[in-house]
């Protein structure tokens, strides 16, 4: 696994050495002498075709219940009531500049133009940055309008949005949450990764292609 490539695996594998504890990494999944049974939260539909040990099954999405939107938000599930949306989710830990900032709201102007029946709620994080600031002039009647909702942080969880069955495209960074999450309820993905190489939000939109996964 490429995983255990990485600096942080390295770094262990050396500190356990150091310590009296031969050997490399002890892996998982790979381990042909594991009788300890482990899930996976991927699928043959929707990852890199493999073969597994005996030992590990590929079970799927592994996500936490919710309650329904209406639970949790009576006001945003109405407002998701009003019509198919797209979500843009980057993740937890995304803030963006002006410059990016103008560029998802250009992309937003686009499909609007495009797709005058649809909706999108925007969690965006800014990176504050100070002085004057038209990153999102080109939508700001949308804004106005409640057809651009942007929020600073979502008021539920993500999977709860998606439950309620109105999110028809979920533009996000390929982290895994947001990945399995998208899957699990065949949610067309848009994907767009801030880090690249060794790390799931690369792996994730590569898995699909030619899959059963609807990839925008």
């Amino acid at each position: 696994m490429v995983f255990m490539s990485t600096s942080a695996c390295k770094n262990l594998e050396k500190y356990r050495n150091a310590h009296g504890i031969p050997g490399p990494l002890p892996n998982p999944v790979t381990e042909t002498n594991n009788k300890v049974q482990l899930l996976l939260q991927t699928h043959p539909a929707s990852d890199f075709p493999s073969v597994l040990p005996p030992h590990v099954t590929a079970c799927g999405p592994i996500l936490r219940p919710c309650g329904s939107i209406r639970q949790e938000n009576s006001e945003l599930a109405a407002w998701l009531w009003r019509g198919p949306t797209v979500l843009i989710n980057m993740g937890s830990l995304v803030t963006l500049g002006q410059a990016t900032t103008r560029q998802f709201a250009e992309a937003i102007r686009m499909l609007l133009d495009t797709r005058r029946d649809i909706q999108v709620l925007w969690k965006l994080q800014r990176d504050g940055q100070t002085g004057p600031d038209n990153s999102l002039e080109c939508i700001k009647a949308e804004i106005t309008a409640g057809i651009v909702r942007i929020e600073e942080w979502l008021p539920v969880e993500p999977i709860c949005i998606l439950l309620s069955g109105h999110v028809k495209c979920v533009v996000h960074h390929g982290g895994s949450n947001s990945y399995h999450e998208a899957i699990r309820y065949v949610i067309t993905l848009c994907h767009m990764p801030i880090k690249i190489l060794i790390d799931p939000q690369s792996w994730n939109p590569a898995n699909c292609p030619s899959r059963l996964v609807r990839y925008l």
